[in-house]
Order: structure tokens, then sequence, then C-alpha cells
């Protein structure tokens, strides 16, 4: 890692402005969790063994820089890399061969956000251009009913007078269904017929207890 940043350094003071390294795009959104691609083009286009390839990010300018990738020669430096991008980045190499950098981030997380600089040398010149990248934090889903076995509905997170208000309202519309049916109905009528043939039943009954037969005596 030292050696390259030296190689940079001296060789600043022969760069002939041949080699060009042009940024697609100065600044790039995107959502925590989620993956990029960051793009750059190099020209003149030359094999990879002829190019030193070295991206840098840092947070604000106050901050150090931190090694995103390496590549020497042609050949990928993992262990130069920074932890905080250890497995989550990738240079696409045949893309490389047509002058294309392309620098895929994966997993992003919000303290990705920052400068990210993309040098690359060759042995008597180099290149520099820079992008920025804003990393946002996710957007909490809302939760949603989930169904349950016997087509209940569980409402995560709601209250239980909630809940209560619910149930009442639901029973008193099926007992309004319900007494509004026309089997209910009948049953309704069959009841107060019984209950009136009941009653004049009462009523006879009475009216016949109090009419006492006369007796004629015969002397």
């Amino acid at each position: 890692m030292i050696s390259f940043l030296l190689l940079v350094v001296l060789t600043a003071s022969v760069c002939a402005g041949q080699l060009q390294v042009n940024v697609s795009q100065a600044v790039y959104q995107a959502e925590e969790n989620s993956n990029i691609t960051m793009e750059w083009t190099v020209t003149p286009i030359m094999p990879l063994t002829d190019l030193s390839i070295w991206f840098s990010s840092r947070g604000s300018e106050y901050e150090p820089l931190t090694t995103v990738y390496l590549l020497r020669n042609g050949v990928d430096y993992p262990e130069a890399q920074d932890e905080q991008f250890t497995g989550r980045v990738q240079v696409d190499k045949d893309e490389l061969r047509k002058g294309n950098i392309r620098l895929h981030l994966s997993s992003l997380r919000t303290n990705d956000s920052g400068s990210y600089e993309c040098v690359v040398s060759t042995n008597d010149e180099f290149s520099v251009a820079r992008s920025s990248l804003n990393v946002t934090a996710a957007t909490p889903q809302p939760e949603e009913p989930e169904p349950t076995e016997g087509g209940r509905i569980v409402l995560i997170g709601a209250a239980p007078a909630a809940l209560a208000v619910l149930i009442a309202v639901a029973a008193l519309v099926c007992r309004a269904c319900w007494l509004g049916s026309p089997d209910q109905q009948e049953t309704d009528t069959t009841e107060r017929s019984v209950q009136q043939s009941g009653e004049e039943t009462t009523s006879d009954l009475q009216s016949a207890g109090s009419c006492r037969p006369s007796h004629t005596l015969i002397s």
C-alpha cells in the first residue's frame, strides 16, 4: 500500500497527460442494504498488466483515506482493503480491458457515504477522478395483518381495547343479520302464535270455571 502511494507521488512529476480517467456520474444516491455500481472510464485502453488502480474513500475531508480496492499490474491485493469493505467489492475485469472501470459495492451501509477517488497509474503517469456516494437509511416497512389457521386474522400491534370494540361490532352485526333472516322471522311468528293460543286457552278455562251448573231441587 505504501509503495503504491509512493508510486503515485513519484510519477506525478513525469505525468505526460495522455492517461485520462473520467467519471461517469458525479453523485450517486442509494439506500441502505442495496447494491450499487460506480463507473469511470480510462483512456487510452491498455493491457491490465500495465495498469494499477486504487480506489479510496473517506466520509469527509477531515477523515483519513481508506482503501476500497487495489489492483496492481492486473493483480488484486485484497490484503490492502479496509475491513469496512471486505467481501463487498468487485471490479469487472472484462470491462476494464475495454477501458470501463466498474466498481460494484454490495450490502450498502450508511457509513459507506462519502467521496470515492479512483487513481489509475502506469509506469510513467497517473490520473485521478472522484465521485460521491450518499447512502440513506432504509425505510421501515409497515406491519400488515397476518392470516392464521381457521381463517382468523391476527392484528399485529393492535391494542386490546381496539380488539374488544371490533369483536363487539362484529357480534352486533351478526345478531342483526340473524334477527332479520326469514327463519328467525318465522320462528318469532310461531312463538307469538303459540303464546296467543295459550292465552286464549287460559281465558276459556277461566270462563268455564266461573259458570257453575244450576241444580233444580225437586221436592
